[in-house]
């Protein structure tokens, strides 16, 4: 609570809490309450509080739960507040990520916010004037545009925007307005009606791609227009692909997340990658093929019942399976290189022993697979069997609660989302 004389800071927290409540509550009554008061105080003190969240053990700030939701209120007063406005200065001063709508990102706001990094533009059109804006501010790495109309003839330019996603976007039929943003590193497509992909291979730096909602294609067969400097690729809810025979050749891929591809028949090509993390969600493939020798990481999520392609993969480190129609896991016995499974409710397999052949297994976690009749020889550092007839909300050695794994993080993969 720096910067708050001692005698005061009882009168302090008391307005604290009061605020914090009424930023909490679901009454658009109280959010302006706490907006009327905010001002009349005029302490930048309250705000910076309000802002920066609550320190945890670990050193990082974890935003505050009772100001979310009240974020883009807060936004919308600062920016329109006269400029000698103390409060609206402190909260200016503390905007890193803004979304603004429908007229309201105009160039006179925007300059009002130069610490801004991270910008979603919800509606609208944009156009050249915007853009002139948009590339005055000296942070801005990230833009997002939902439901955005581009103005005819609109090209987006400069080396300073890092990630850019495009959801929805109108007037974009084809990548060629991105062609001059020489530092992109990250791309998001996602609900565009009709989109020719060919220029893909142009944007050279592209480091991350995420194809989402895609039911069309134009100039471009599948995946043929992927750079080579891609290292992580998502593919979500594309009823195109079929397989991935044309990235084969793309070795710097490292990470692929592919889901709700209905007409997903085969993992070829993936073979010939460098892919060291593969996330699988609810596709049409039933049986694992063609996976890298290089894959470290594997999460699948429903639909595959066959694990055999497994034993082509000795670096194998991590393993999630949920709710797969998995019967038999013997493939595991091959995973020499295996430290931690995690296999979640998958109820068709009962035999769990396979896992004892792993010799380096520290991690083992069988929630809800009611199936399971033995597990003789399965030792681990952290074994959880909640959910089964051995576990019942114990571990396997009957303990309880069940010990804290103090170790690295279980898995590298959390959300692709963050792309």
């Amino acid at each position: 609570m720096g910067g708050v004389p001692s005698h005061l800071r009882g009168e302090f927290n008391k307005r604290f809490r009061q605020i914090r409540d009424w930023l909490a509550s679901s009454d658009p009554a109280d959010g302006d309450r706490a907006i009327a008061t905010l001002r009349l105080l005029a302490d930048p003190h309250l705000f910076a509080r309000l802002l920066d969240g609550t320190r945890v053990p670990n050193g990082r700030i974890k935003p505050n739960p009772f100001f979310q939701g009240r974020e883009a209120m807060l936004h919308a007063v600062a920016l329109a507040a006269p400029e000698d406005d103390v409060v609206a200065r402190a909260v200016r001063a503390t905007i890193h990520s803004l979304t603004l709508s429908g007229a309201g990102f105009v160039g006179a706001e925007l300059a009002r916010v130069p610490t801004v990094t991270s910008l979603t533009l919800a509606s609208g059109v944009l156009d050249a004037g915007v853009w002139r804006a948009l590339s005055a501010l000296p942070a801005l790495r990230a833009l997002r545009l939902v439901d955005v109309e581009l103005a005819p003839g609109f090209r987006f330019e400069g080396n300073l925007l890092r990630r850019l996603d495009l959801v929805r976007v109108r007037g974009l039929a084809s990548l060629a307005p991105l062609q001059d943003l020489g530092g992109l590193e990250s791309l998001r497509l996602e609900g565009l009606e009709r989109v020719d992909l060919a220029g893909l291979a142009d944007l050279e730096g592209i480091q991350r791609l995420r194809l989402s909602n895609l039911a069309t294609l134009e100039g471009a067969a599948e995946l043929d227009a992927v750079p080579c400097s891609l290292l992580a690729l998502a593919i979500i809810r594309c009823p195109w692909l079929t397989s991935f025979q044309r990235i084969g050749g793309h070795r710097q891929l490292r990470q692929v997340h592919v889901g709700h591809c209905p007409n997903l028949a085969s993992l070829a090509g993936l073979e010939r990658t460098g892919v060291d993390l593969l996330c699988m969600q609810h596709n049409a493939l039933e049986i694992l093929d063609a996976l890298p020798a290089t894959l470290v990481e594997l999460h699948i999520e429903g639909g595959v019942r066959d694990l055999r392609a497994i034993a082509g993969c000795p670096a194998l480190e991590m393993l999630s399976l949920t709710e797969a129609p998995v019967t038999d896991i013997s493939p595991l016995r091959g995973a020499r290189a295996l430290r931690r499974a995690r296999i979640d409710t998958c109820e068709s397999f009962s035999d769990a022993t396979p896992l004892a052949a792993c010799p380096r297994l520290e991690v083992v976690e069988l929630p809800r697979c009611r199936g399971i009749t033995t597990i003789d020889g399965v030792h681990a550092v952290h074994l959880v069997l909640t959910g089964t007839q051995f576990g019942r909300g114990k571990d396997f050695y009957g303990r309880a609660p069940l010990h804290y794994w103090e170790g690295p993080p279980y898995f590298r993969y959390t959300n692709h989302d963050g792309w």
